[in-house]
C-alpha cells in the first residue's frame, strides 16, 4: 500500500526491524526470546537486537499491559497470532493473501509502530499518510471469508519515540466500508495492469479514515 520503490529489494531498516521485534515481543514471545542481544548501539540486524531497543520494547510491552491488563496473556495463550490467510475477493475475483497480527474472541487487532504520536498525530498518519483502513477492511474480509467472524476491528498504535505511548483505536463501520472501496479499487487497478508490470505488494503494508470512524479507546504514556 505504501508508495515505495518496488523495483528494489525489500530491505530491512532500523525502523522496520524495531517494528518486527516489537511485534514478536507482543505476539510471538518464543521468537523474541531467540534474538541475539548486541551490546553495540548501532542498528539492529535480522536475528539480533540492541540492548537499547530491548529496553525500549520492554517499556512498550509494559504500557500495553497497563492499558489493557491481561490482553497480552490472552492473545498469546488463547488467540491466533501472525498467521496467513488466502481467499478470493468476491467482488473482483482476485486471489488475495494477507498476514494477520492477532485474532482473539472475534476481534482483529493490527499492531502499528510509529515514531509519531498515537493521538491526533496518529490520526493524521493513519488517515493522510498510510490510509490504514484499506488494510483493516481487507484483513476483516479475509477473516470472514475463511469462516472467522469479526465483531470488532482495532489498531494498537505503538509510539516508538519518547515519550513512549500506546493507543487503542477502533475502526468503525463507515471506515471499514470506505476501506473496502479503496482496496477493491486497487484490486481492479491491478487486474487492469498488464501482467508483466504487476507487483506483489507486501501483505503487511496497508490502510484508516475518516476521523469520525476512528475512535481512541485508550492511550497510555511512559
Amino acid at each position: 500500500w505504501h508508495e515505495r520503490d518496488y523495483d528494489n529489494e525489500y530491505k530491512s531498516t532500523t525502523a522496520k526491524l524495531f517494528g518486527t521485534n516489537t511485534h514478536a515481543a507482543i505476539l510471538e514471545p518464543h521468537i523474541y526470546r531467540e534474538l541475539k542481544v548486541k551490546d553495540s548501539k548501532t542498528t539492529s540486524v535480522d536475528g539480533c537486537i540492541t540492548r537499547s531497543d530491548q529496553k525500549k520494547i520492554a517499556k512498550i510491552v509494559e504500557l500495553v499491559e497497563r492499558s489493557n491488563p491481561g490482553w497480552i496473556h490472552n492473545i498469546q495463550t488463547f488467540g491466533r497470532n501472525e498467521f496467513a490467510l488466502t481467499w478470493t475477493c468476491l467482488v473482483t475475483g482476485v486471489e488475495c493473501k494477507c498476514l494477520i497480527d492477532s485474532y482473539y474472541e472475534n476481534i482483529l487487532t493490527d499492531l502499528k509502530t510509529d515514531k509519531d504520536g498515537v493521538d491526533e498525530q496518529f490520526e493524521y498518519t493513519a488517515t493522510g499518510k498510510y490510509l490504514y483502513i484499506g488494510q483493516s477492511a481487507m484483513y476483516t474480509d479475509g477473516l470472514i471469508a475463511n469462516g472467522m467472524p469479526v465483531d470488532k476491528t482495532q489498531i494498537l498504535a505503538l509510539k516508538t519515540q519518547s515519550p513512549l505511548q500506546v493507543g487503542w483505536w477502533e475502526v468503525g463501520k463507515m471506515a471499514l466500508e470506505q476501506g473496502r472501496q479503496l482496496y477493491q479499487s486497487l484490486l481492479r487497478l491491478w487486474q487492469a495492469t498488464p501482467e508483466q508490470d504487476r507487483v506483489a505488494l507486501p501483505a503487511h503494508h496497508g490502510t484508516i479514515q475518516p476521523h469520525s470512524s476512528l475512535e481512541p479507546d485508550e492511550i497510555e504514556e511512559f
